[in-house]
């Protein structure tokens, strides 16, 4: 009679556990589903309906008052209008019809990429590697390079700009001494100091953060191949260049990939010291500068309707670019384990 009890505890005790599995169970797709649930939403919102609602302005026009549709504040099928009218801004003459701030706008732009590409990520390697060999002060270097991806970049620009003031800035006042006494940031007529001062703030604002990327790829190069050049003579220059870069490589190359990629959001310099008007012919727009220009300064649905197209002929135009520089950068380039 035991033994047929405990038979039965027995037999008893899997059906208790699978309810606690089965619960259990419940409860962890109920978190998973709470947990996917805001980015999903967020996907299908603001990815998905934005851009697919962007793509749908393009071949279309806003009829406000009804004249074309009968049907007022709608929109009505265009088809190409909107791409070859926005083609003529960009690459046409003002005489034959081109919009000659969007030119400017394209082609400040494209300055984004030597910008990025050629000068400022090389001067972010050398100063990496320097302060990766520990040459004598390279502590207080490193800390003046970090220094503007600390601070605040509203505080950055208003330093960068009170630095050309006319009437207490310390640049200003030493080019006074030689005579050189130009109005640094004088947007109503053409200007030759305006670009190469923003030019310069985009080092010196982004040199650190670039710093800071391959300072972290150069520390985890074994120590051990870099005792092996120094017992076969290699010298400061050689190792820089035919040693630690190939070991890094994989971060040069995202770098690259992202300067690149910077053409289209590059901005946020010209509007900070230059506002969002462009100044004389929109001498400091840019892409992202002149889209964010139409909507904030006239928020009409005929406003979004030009935004989405000059965002989208742009993307067509570069986004071939892109991935052309990220073949090239995988094709000379390696990946590297250790």
């Amino acid at each position: 009679m035991s033994e047929l009890r405990q038979e039965k505890s027995i037999g008893a005790t899997p059906s208790v556990k699978r309810g606690g599995l089965s619960s259990r169970k419940t409860k962890t797709r109920v978190f998973i589903i709470l947990m996917l649930a805001w980015p999903i939403a967020h996907f299908l919102v603001f990815w998905l309906y934005i851009n697919g609602r962007t793509l749908l302005l393009m071949f279309q026009q806003f009829d406000r008052y009804g004249n074309v549709t009968g049907t007022p504040m709608s929109y009505y099928f265009v088809g190409l209008k909107n791409f070859i009218e926005t083609f003529k801004d960009f690459f046409f003459s003002a005489e034959n019809g081109g919009d000659i701030v969007l030119a400017n706008a394209f082609k400040n732009s494209l300055t984004a990429f030597p910008l990025n590409i050629i000068v400022l990520l090389p001067m972010a390697y050398i100063s990496a590697f320097v302060f990766f060999k520990k040459v004598r002060f390279s502590n207080v270097f490193r800390v003046l390079f970090y220094l503007p991806s600390i601070v605040s970049i509203v505080i950055l620009t208003m330093l960068y700009k009170y630095m050309f003031d006319s009437k207490f800035g310390p640049v200003y006042q030493m080019f006074s001494w030689v005579g050189y006494t130009p109005n640094w940031f004088d947007l109503t007529t053409k200007s030759s100091t305006i670009w190469p001062l923003i030019y310069v703030y985009c080092i010196w604002a982004g040199l650190g953060m670039n710093v800071i990327l391959i300072s972290g790829a150069m520390s985890r190069i074994p120590a051990e191949v870099l005792e092996s050049g120094k017992l076969d003579g290699v010298g400061f220059w050689r190792e820089c260049v035919q040693i630690v870069l190939p070991l890094i490589w994989p971060t040069i190359s995202t770098l690259i990939v992202m300067g690149t990629m910077s053409v289209f959001g590059f901005m946020i310099q010209p509007y900070l010291l230059a506002g969002e008007g462009g100044g004389y012919e929109g001498q400091t727009m840019t892409i992202s500068l002149y889209i964010f220009s139409i909507v904030r300064l006239n928020s009409s649905k005929a406003a979004a309707v030009s935004a989405a197209t000059t965002g989208m002929m742009f993307c067509i135009l570069l986004t071939p670019f892109v991935f052309v520089i990220k073949w090239l950068t995988e094709k000379f380039g390696r990946d590297v384990e250790f």
